[in-house]
C-alpha cells in the first residue's frame, strides 16, 4: 500500500505497525498489507494517468487506485 502524499514514509510504517505482517490484523484475517513508497515500483511512464479508482458506498468517505493491468 502506498500513498501520494507521505515523502518520509510515515503513513507506509503505520500500515506496516497496524495491519502489515505479524500483526493482531494479519493473525486475525490472515492477510496482510505492506507499506511502501510510491517509488518502490519500477513502472511505465504514464502509470499515473491509467490508475483505476475503487470505491464503493462501503469505503465512503475512503477510495483507492489500483495500477492498471497493463501496469
Amino acid at each position: 500500500m502506498a500513498f501520494f502524499d507521505d515523502p518520509d514514509d510515515q503513513k507506509a510504517d503505520q500500515v506496516d505497525a497496524f495491519i502489515g505482517e505479524f500483526s493482531p490484523f494479519h493473525e486475525t484475517y490472515g492477510y496482510y498489507a505492506q507499506g511502501v513508497s510510491v517509488s518502490t515500483a519500477v513502472l511505465p511512464d504514464g502509470w499515473r494517468d491509467r490508475l483505476v479508482l475503487v470505491e464503493s458506498e462501503n469505503t465512503q468517505p475512503g477510495r483507492g487506485y489500483a495500477l492498471d493491468p497493463h501496469d
